[in-house]
């Protein structure tokens, strides 16, 4: 977990949050994230460290990426997460789901901000084994990462 944007998947979860104001964006365009980081079961949160780690080790560990949408208006009807996959150590799926959780609240690194991350609705999957490490993933984000 040295490099920037460094992530170790074995079974996953992962939050996406700040979906929550309506989407409508052409098909090439492309909202970056603005803020990335995990927090680990015993409530540990590193600031300023933006890679993601999500799976087993010592810990449990959650990955969560912010968006900023104020300026995005209208209606999506589809819309995928890409992310470089790095090291799989095992087979699993990768699960994202909504929150409640703001961007300031979600750095505080709690036990709670953890659990809070895996509270919301399901909004995409995708099954990974060893021989997507390295690879760019696309989730697509089915109805519920929608609205």
């Amino acid at each position: 977990m040295n490099a920037r944007n460094h992530g170790r998947v074995s079974v996953l979860c992962v939050a996406l949050f700040s979906l929550l104001a309506p989407l409508a964006l052409r098909a090439d365009s492309i909202v970056a994230i603005t803020n990335s980081g995990w927090v680990n079961s015993g409530g540990t949160y590193l600031p300023g460290n933006t890679n993601y780690f999500a799976g087993i080790s010592l810990y449990n560990y959650r990955d969560w990426f912010t968006f900023d949408l104020k300026s995005v208006t209208g209606t999506i009807t589809g819309a995928t997460v890409s992310m470089d996959s790095y090291v799989i150590t095992a087979s699993g799926t990768y699960s994202i789901y909504g929150t409640s959780l703001t961007p300031a609240k979600v750095v505080t690194g709690t036990v709670a901000n953890y659990n809070a991350l895996t509270g919301g609705a399901l909004i995409g999957t995708i099954t990974l084994a060893p021989i997507d490490s390295n690879e760019l993933l696309t989730i697509s984000l089915n109805s519920a990462g929608l609205s």
